[in-house]
């Protein structure tokens, strides 16, 4: 790692100078796709924490910065989920290493130059830079340490000096070795490969020698393809028996069309089994243009099909999705929508799905109304819908509950994303930001994130939101800066508040409206005058005001 270091430094120097402008880097996304498709480990942990160093807010540099352009595409779901987890792993690293400056046992001095000198580095390196947060580099910063050891040697006695080296050089191993493959998940990577079993090894060769003739019998369709193809589709439906079986509810018997469609368990068998459903055609075409445009064509009934004496039409579309179509197209508001339940956005992208093929604007209209009644438009209902949360946790304590009414953020992201329905997506980002991703902590309450719904662009959206927040929450002290009475209790209180240091969690998991939330509660215990109170309370209403109308920026919205 030194070698490497050494050279990324000499590397951006020379760009610096514009020696070789053009000259690149490691690129760390593509490492990490072909280690993980072809069995290369080994280069990982350090692709990973490259990839850390990259500024999330700016993922795509001028060929001029030193920062490599990463390729977010290349990564799946689970690979974003290793690398937001260890950035933030990463960043709570960044104030751990004070430990270096305590000496204890036979290596402690009793000199108090020393003793001084160490709480004075102690001090010094407990402040965290924004760019610590933005570029969480531990080894960078313990390498900074072993520097400076050699302008403050001078202030240490020889023994205090090489007992801070070997402890910084101790956190270097432990870091490379151990903690890396733990921070970002690749302990099972990282163990060494089994021998390939005769079994596996006779599957692997039917499998390729399966691949082989059926890429020629694809190869072979040339000016015949379409002939084939038709072949193929009446050799499977005259293969596949379906079996009907009636809705329990939705087989209207005073209906005049019917409507049939394969439950997705049984697609691929070859007795399929499809639900039937019974309406009315003026329902159909009153909520459906396309329904309407297909049932106003003229048949006759030697060429329809029917069953039960109506006309039979089967459907494509899974049976569980049609059938949330058809309920809501009779009852627009049905009693098991409730109110934050956490599987709704799933529930909604399925019917939203087949809603806008069929366009039936009517069912868009109430499910994407769910949607947003579901999440905070403004800040007024924030402050509901945060005093909500608050009312949950102090009825069930600090406890696991999915049957509760609490909002999932990353199923709601997924569905506002692929449906247009931008208005939910701020605040769904920002509550994302605030689930602490180190599954080694204590769990929060709530359902846990449905990660896997995420794509690229919503990770990098994710991790760049909670860097500009994390970076910009020394910011929000400014609020106590305010035009002070004469009273002595009121600058003393303010000068207090104004060197209030934000913990390791509230940088690495910044909540800047939940802070500014908890202050103006608090206000009231400050040993502040009304004046000075109220000029404080309405610079924090103005700054959580700024805050939520810039959440479509943070989060590159």
């Amino acid at each position: 790692w030194h070698s490497y270091h050494a050279d990324k430094v000499k590397h951006i120097e020379s760009i610096c100078h514009n020696i070789h402008p053009n000259s690149a880097f490691s690129e760390p996304t593509s490492a990490i796709r072909v280690a993980m498709d072809h069995n290369i480990p080994s280069i990982l942990q350090a692709a990973f924490y490259s990839l850390a160093q990259i500024d999330a807010t700016d993922p795509w540099p001028s060929k001029q910065s030193p920062s490599i352009a990463a390729r977010w595409d290349m990564l799946d779901s689970a690979d974003l989920l290793r690398f937001i987890r260890g950035k933030q792993a990463l960043m709570f690293m960044m104030f751990m290493f004070t430990n270096i400056f305590s000496i204890s046992g036979n290596r402690k001095c009793r000199a108090p130059r020393c003793a001084s000198e160490l709480d004075e580095l102690k001090e010094l390196y407990w402040t965290v830079h924004p760019d610590d947060l933005r570029f969480p580099d531990p080894l960078q910063r313990l390498n900074d340490y072993l520097t400076d050891l050699d302008d403050n040697g001078p202030l240490l006695c020889a023994r205090c000096l090489g007992a801070v080296r070997s402890n910084a050089l101790s956190q270097m191993e432990t870091i490379s070795r151990r903690r890396l493959p733990e921070i970002f998940r690749l302990e099972s990577h990282m163990s060494t490969a089994s021998p390939i079993e005769d079994s596996d090894l006779s599957k692997q060769f039917y499998t390729m020698v399966y691949h082989v003739h059926a890429t020629r019998r694809i190869l072979s369709r040339t000016a015949t393809s379409d002939v084939f193809d038709m072949h193929d589709m009446q050799s499977h439906s005259e293969t596949t028996t379906q079996e009907l079986q009636r809705h329990s509810t939705l087989y209207i018997l005073d209906g005049d069309i019917v409507l049939s469609a394969p439950k997705s368990a049984l697609k691929s068998s070859t007795t399929s089994v499809a639900l039937v459903f019974r309406v009315h055609r003026r329902i159909l075409s009153y909520h459906s243009v396309v329904f309407s445009s297909i049932l106003s064509i003229p048949v006759t009934p030697d060429s329809n099909e029917t069953y039960d004496g109506v006309p039979l039409v089967r459907l494509t579309d899974d049976a569980d999705d049609f059938e949330s179509l058809l309920k809501m197209m009779y009852i627009p508001s049905p009693p098991d929508l409730k109110h934050r339940d956490p599987g709704f956005p799933i529930f909604a992208g399925k019917v939203l799905k087949i809603a806008d093929k069929y366009e039936v604007d009517s069912v868009r209209h109430a499910v994407v109304k769910q949607l947003e009644s579901d999440w905070p438009k403004d800040l007024s209902e924030w402050y509901r819908f945060k005093a909500d949360m608050e009312k949950q946790v102090e009825l069930n304590g600090l406890k696991i509950i999915d049957s509760f009414s609490f909002n999932e953020p990353a199923s709601a992201i997924r569905v506002a994303m692929d449906h247009d329905i931008p208005s939910i997506l701020p605040i769904a980002f920002y509550t994302l930001a605030q689930v602490d991703m180190n599954p080694e902590r204590p769990p929060q309450m709530g359902p846990a994130p449905r990660w896997d719904l995420l794509n690229a662009n919503d990770f990098v959206r994710l991790m760049g939101g909670k860097q500009f927040m994390a970076v910009g929450m020394n910011e929000l002290l400014e609020v106590f800066i305010i035009e002070q009475c004469s009273a002595q209790r009121c600058g003393n209180e303010l000068t207090k508040l104004k060197a209030t240091k934000f913990s390791m969690r509230e940088l690495c998991i910044p909540d800047p409206l939940g802070w500014l939330y908890g202050v103006l509660k608090d206000l009231d215990r400050k040993d502040l005058c009304s004046a000075c109170q109220g000029a404080v309370r309405k610079g924090i209403l103005k700054t959580m005001e700024i805050c939520w109308r810039h959440l479509p920026r943070v989060f590159e919205l």
